[in-house]
């Protein structure tokens, strides 16, 4: 997104470069076109042809200003654009980076593991603006489901669906639903979110991408740590 701000930036800047470069052909032509037109030169006095030359180049210019003036009015307000969304990113990502940065400890117990997903449940409804969101953590080897988490907004009740975990692993397209699932490739589970598709802009997108990814790596701390507790326990 920066290196976008950055070609926009630059165009706006060679566009300004040639703008001046075309200003400066233009009045070096209306300086030169007394010297440029003699006697002779049209059937008409040379101080007409000068002045109808002059004119015809001012106009020119005056052409080139206005395209001139709407290109760089359509680049800047790209820019603008641009810069509104990736603040609006940010802003939302100093949000989801709170969540994780309130967590006194990283997930140990079920207890936990609720708090966690009822609250990255929330910022995802939040973002999307949608009715509900399902969070859903499958094994790879085995294709079972480890974990499900449901939240709806409000009192909206979630409609019955069916997405198989082969569906999901798979990548398949899964019509009227929007999935997420988390990048990381060299764990035995992957987190999915599931939302009703609504069609999610570039940031919303982003932003419920980083929550799933981070759910992922939080989760795998928490089986880790869980089983380390479990056989402990067993133990004494």
């Amino acid at each position: 997104m920066y290196n976008s701000n950055g070609d926009m930036t630059k165009q706006i800047r060679i566009l300004q470069a040639v703008y001046l470069i075309v200003i400066a052909l233009l009045l070096i032509l209306i300086i030169s076109t007394p010297f440029l037109i003699s006697d002779g030169f049209s059937v008409f006095s040379e101080e007409l042809t000068e002045t109808v030359f002059i004119l015809l180049l001012s106009i020119i210019g005056i052409i080139i200003y206005y395209f001139y003036n709407r290109e760089l009015k359509k680049s800047r307000e790209q820019l603008d654009s641009s810069l509104s969304y990736i603040g609006a990113v940010n802003v939302q990502m100093e949000q989801i980076e709170s969540i994780f940065d309130s967590l006194k400890k990283y997930p140990e117990n079920k207890n936990d593991l609720k708090y966690l997903f009822k609250s990255l449940a929330d910022k995802a409804l939040s973002i999307a603006g949608s009715d509900w969101v399902v969070f859903r953590v499958i094994e790879l080897s085995s294709g079972k489901t480890l974990t499900e988490y449901k939240e709806t907004c409000g009192d909206v009740v979630l409609d019955k669906y069916e997405i198989s975990n082969k569906a999901l692993i798979g990548g398949v397209g899964i019509s009227n639903y929007t999935i997420f699932s988390s990048a990381q490739e060299n764990f035995n589970l992957k987190v999915f979110a599931i939302l009703p598709k609504d069609g999610l802009t570039d940031s919303q997108s982003v932003l419920i991408k980083s929550i799933v990814n981070n759910l992922g790596m939080l989760y795998l701390i928490f089986t880790s740590s869980y089983s380390k507790n479990s056989k402990e326990n067993s133990k004494t």
